[in-house]
């Protein structure tokens, strides 16, 4: 009776050491890992409460297939979003392409390893709130899925355009936008935001 119950624990324990592993996350940022062959979602964990993801096709779908078919072709991670998430609530998609040699020794895509984050426990992590305790306004962004269309992903609570420094930073197949100014009774130079 013991030593089925140590087995049982053990297989308890493995199976958290597994979950630890593919999750990697101690405040929630990765809400789900999915893997999706052929670009069409077959496996997802934690299964429950993601369902509704479950045989969603990255390549083909209006929201995804922008940035699915740029880390398909360019064989870089990519990230996707902020958007609603068809399980619900905010998020981003980390699209990392999968590909395996062919019998001509050839890669060829296999699909896609996805990691789903959850948008606002992501911001926390970023910390942008640091900026405004630091007497500074913020707007970052990115360009959408549309022509012209820009995506805020980020910005403080009041954002004047007035005497904004702008700073791109470059990700795998997207520049993502910092603009900045000081707050009116701000007193920081913009040196002191880039760390000079």
């Amino acid at each position: 009776m013991k030593e089925k119950s140590m087995k049982q624990e053990t297989k308890k324990e493995s199976g958290g050491g597994v979950r630890k592993f593919l999750v990697q996350d101690e405040n929630h940022v990765i809400e789900a890992h999915e893997l999706a062959k052929d670009g069409i979602v077959n496996r997802i964990y934690p299964l429950e409460g993601n369902e509704e993801a479950m045989g969603l096709n990255m390549l083909e779908h209006p929201d995804r297939k922008k940035e699915a078919n740029l880390a398909k072709t360019s064989g870089q991670y990519t990230i996707a979003g902020p958007f609603p998430l068809v399980q619900g609530g905010n998020g981003a998609l980390l699209f990392d392409p999968v590909y395996v040699k062919d019998e001509a020794g050839e890669d060829t895509f296999w699909g896609f390893s996805i990691l789903v984050l959850n948008w606002d426990h992501f911001m926390e992590e970023v910390e942008t709130y640091k900026l405004e305790d630091t007497s500074y306004q913020y707007l970052i962004w990115k360009n959408g899925t549309e022509p012209g269309e820009k995506l805020t992903i980020a910005q403080s609570e009041k954002f004047s355009f007035k005497d904004t420094l702008e700073v791109a930073c470059d990700v795998p197949n997207d520049t993502g936008i910092l603009r900045s100014s000081q707050k009116p009774d701000g007193y920081r130079s913009h040196r002191s935001l880039l760390g000079y």
